[in-house]
């Protein structure tokens, strides 16, 4: 896409659109006072998507009702009679962490 492309792009959608009350309107851009700038290798390399890293496919227990797979026998019973006390606390709501 070349520089009056992109000019006649932006012309067309600002006369789409309304300002906010109180905000003036972004003037129309001038392509003679802007010019496009080579691209060097090695930002036409970067902008190339890099495959995503591969996944470990870790098997996880299965979770059945009374069992407490890599939990300790002590922590699972307080867990399990309820007398096992907050460790952390997040509130996503407020932004804290405590």
């Amino acid at each position: 896409m070349t520089q009056d492309d992109e000019d006649d792009l932006w012309a067309n959608l600002t006369k789409t659109v309304t300002p906010l009350k109180g905000k003036k309107p972004v003037p129309a851009r001038k392509s003679s006072s802007v010019k496009p700038v080579a691209r060097s290798a090695v930002q036409r390399a970067s902008k190339t998507k890099a495959s995503p890293p591969a996944v470990k496919n870790t098997s996880l227990p299965i979770l059945r009702h009374g069992e407490t797979p890599g939990v300790d026998k002590a922590t699972a019973t307080k867990f399990l009679r309820g007398q096992l006390s907050l460790a952390a606390k997040l509130d996503l709501h407020g932004h804290t962490q405590n």
